[in-house]
């Protein structure tokens, strides 16, 4: 099962290339294969995993963009999360 804790830190992988086109990201997945487009949510995620962010951080930026209940987005942005890095796009670092 995955484990996301509130202490986690996210990141964008090294070796995932991505570009900023309007409000939206294209992002090269890690086969090379394919390009996915981050609109809305995930744009405004993706932005902030540019640079190393804990899962409460994100969770909170996240919060400001977006009146919805807290639970429901944690829920929803450790699905995001989970996606993501099962894409190896995103990379989880257990805070020690």
């Amino acid at each position: 099962m995955f484990g996301l804790n509130l202490e986690d830190f996210l990141f964008v992988r090294e070796s995932v290339s991505f570009s900023k086109k309007n409000q939206s990201f294209l992002v090269l997945s890690s086969d090379r294969k394919n390009i996915i487009e981050l609109k809305d949510v995930a744009f405004v995620i993706w932005e902030n995993l540019e640079k190393t962010t804990s899962f409460t951080d994100l969770l909170k930026k996240v919060k400001v963009e977006y009146d919805v209940p807290e639970e429901e987005l944690k829920k929803d942005l450790k699905d995001w999360l989970k996606e993501a890095i099962d894409e190896k796009i995103v990379r989880k670092l257990k805070n020690s």
